[in-house]
């Protein structure tokens, strides 16, 4: 859900790879790579990618969050709300990664 989420709003806001790359540091290819579900990314790297994708394209972490929360991208959350939208998305990605740790 969270991969799907960041590539529909990456698809949205006609954010490329490779400027997403300029911008973070992080090479086009472990964006791809994640993209299409043959990496997973720490936390760290994600929200990397968020802030860059924010930088190139501002309104696109409202729209992430939005987006994964269900709600139509055009909601308006405020600082506070995108802070709690965050801190679910990464208890959520630490759940999941401890899941499948465990198997």
């Amino acid at each position: 859900m969270i991969r799907e989420c960041f590539s529909q709003v990456k698809k949205d806001r006609e954010v490329t790879g490779r400027a997403l790359s300029e911008v973070t540091g992080i090479p086009d290819g472990s964006i791809s790579n994640f993209l299409n579900g043959k990496k997973d990314l720490t936390v760290t790297t994600f929200w990397t990618l968020l802030e860059g994708m924010e930088k190139l394209s501002p309104g696109a972490l409202e729209s992430f969050c939005s987006l994964l929360a269900g709600r139509a991208s055009k909601i308006k959350l405020n600082e506070e709300q995108i802070a709690d939208q965050i801190i679910a998305l990464g208890t959520a990605w630490k759940r999941l990664h401890e899941s499948k740790t465990n198997l």
